[in-house]
């Protein structure tokens, strides 16, 4: 086919905007693959290999351990090798008056090399102070990472979950938009017929559209929630689905259970026992500040052609070093450290008792999860009922259409109400692991739950069929004779 010149630009410019368009509404980060099944035990392990934080504690742990082994180095002696080319102006000499004799003792230009060795005998226990408060800095790093480990777990847990409860709240609101619409096409076909006023369809006609406004914000809620856990994994490729679902807690262990765990072992509580005797150390290293360093040290010259007479080969022997005055530092050092001790006493017995309570709290904002789900569960069948007589009432003209939204509103908001409580007593538990430091033993706690099932599958209300229509026309007959 011969296209002119002028219609063959029209025709590239239109397929040039086709495509464009094509490529502006398409969603770069949909790749058309549905989302990847991620169990909860699957999701801990790729944050626990990707996750900064983590990685980060795990560095300071490697570096504390390195700094320890720095430290125990002083116990040892310091061997240290030296070379020195010397010019000089002129060459050193010596001779007695009036006698014209000199000697050279020294030439213009030498050579020293020495090896020199100090070995620390007794510091005044600084050494061991120091020693001491560089293990207690590797047992506060490890317990930092401890900790961080459990409050990311948390994390996880609130996220991994709170994207299924924003999940299950979309599809309650398409449910809830569903029914609605459905309402208002009932509404509607009844008004045409002259059963109901006007104004009862246009009552459902904008329940509906608030409905459906309310499932677009819930979407809008679901890919934020998303967001959040793929930041969380550090992924960046497709998405993920939790394939782990939402649990009732069962089979727990008594409150006092908990309580008890929060002791020493704690993650918490071992971080600040740590800077408490890290904080001892130091007291005693400046202690040993006041008492005398005895060493020993050596040396030997390697070039000895350039020796003068009065430098030896080679010399041994001990010193003793005692500070008499520095104006007290010392002294105000030992106050501070002692301050510093009191600090983290202090400190440590606080935690305990906010770790307590925050135990407690979770612990009851678990029961209280449990109370609410069972209420819901109930509530959620008797909404259901209600709905049902509702919608007949308002086909046979005995209801009013906000009688019926707000039936539907109620059995929606049981059936969330539901999720939303399994998903309270879930994060109530990770909350409750933490503070009692048992984070590492969620998946056990995990299996142990009952999974919840969620049947959001279909819409309460269906569309008026035929039989339905027939049954309300005989109903009205009925009424009026």
């Amino acid at each position: 086919m011969n296209i002119p010149g002028r219609d063959r630009f029209a025709w590239l410019l239109v397929l040039l905007v086709g495509l464009v368009a094509a490529g502006i509404s398409a969603d770069p980060g949909d790749s058309g693959s549905p989302p990847e099944p991620l169990s909860f035990e699957q999701a801990l392990r790729e944050m626990f290999a990707r996750h900064e934080t983590l990685l980060a504690a795990v560095s300071d742990v490697n570096r504390a351990g390195a700094e320890r082994n720095a430290v125990r180095s002083l116990r040892l002696p310091r061997i240290d090798l030296e070379a020195k080319q010397t010019f000089l102006d002129a060459p050193i000499e010596i001779g007695v008056d009036p006698v014209p004799v000199r000697f050279t003792v020294q030439d213009a230009q030498f050579t020293e090399g020495q090896v020199t060795l100090s070995w620390p005998v007794y510091a005044g226990g600084r050494i061991r102070a120091a020693n001491r408060a560089a293990e207690e800095k590797v047992v506060e790093v490890e317990a930092e990472l401890r900790r961080t480990r459990h409050s990311l777990i948390t994390e996880l847990a609130r996220r991994y979950f709170g994207l299924q409860l924003a999940e299950a709240a979309e599809r309650v609101a398409r449910l809830k938009a569903e029914d609605l619409a459905a309402h208002e096409r009932r509404a509607k076909r009844l008004m045409e017929e002259g059963v109901i006023a006007k104004v009862e369809w246009l009552s459902a006609r904008v329940a509906a559209s608030q409905a459906r406004a309310e499932a677009e914000s819930a979407a809008a809620d679901v890919r934020v929630a998303r967001e959040g856990l793929m930041n969380m994994l550090n992924r960046d490729g497709d998405l993920v689905a939790p394939s782990t679902p939402l649990f009732v807690p069962e089979a727990l262990p008594e409150q006092q259970a908990f309580l008890e765990r929060i002791n020493a072992d704690h993650p918490v509580i071992a971080l600040v026992a740590a800077r408490q005797r890290q904080a001892r150390a130091g007291v005693e290293a400046e202690r040993g500040q006041r008492k005398p360093t005895i060493y020993l040290f050596g040396m030997h010259e390697l070039v000895p052609e350039d020796l003068t007479l009065l430098d030896p080969r080679w010399a041994a022997g001990v010193g003793v070093r005692q500070n008499l005055f520095d104006g007290g530092q010392s002294r105000s050092r030992e106050t501070a450290a002692k301050y510093l001790e009191e600090k983290a006493k202090l400190t440590r017995k606080r935690l305990e008792r906010d770790l307590k309570t925050l135990a407690v709290k979770s612990w009851e904002e678990i029961q209280k999860a449990l109370r609410d789900g069972q209420a819901m569960a109930e509530l959620e069948e008797l909404a259901r009922e209600n709905l049902r007589v509702r919608s007949r009432a308002f086909e046979e003209g005995l209801a009013t259409s906000l009688e019926v939204v707000d039936a539907v509103v109620s059995l929606q908001r049981a059936r969330l109400g539901r999720i939303k409580a399994a998903h309270d007593a879930d994060q109530g538990l990770f909350r409750l692991l933490e503070a009692a430091g048992l984070s590492d033993d969620c998946l056990e706690y995990l299996k142990r739950g009952k999974p919840m099932e969620i049947d959001l599958a279909e819409p309460f209300l269906e569309p008026m069929v035929p039989g339905d229509e027939q049954a309300r026309h005989e109903t009205t007959e009925a009424r009026s004779r």
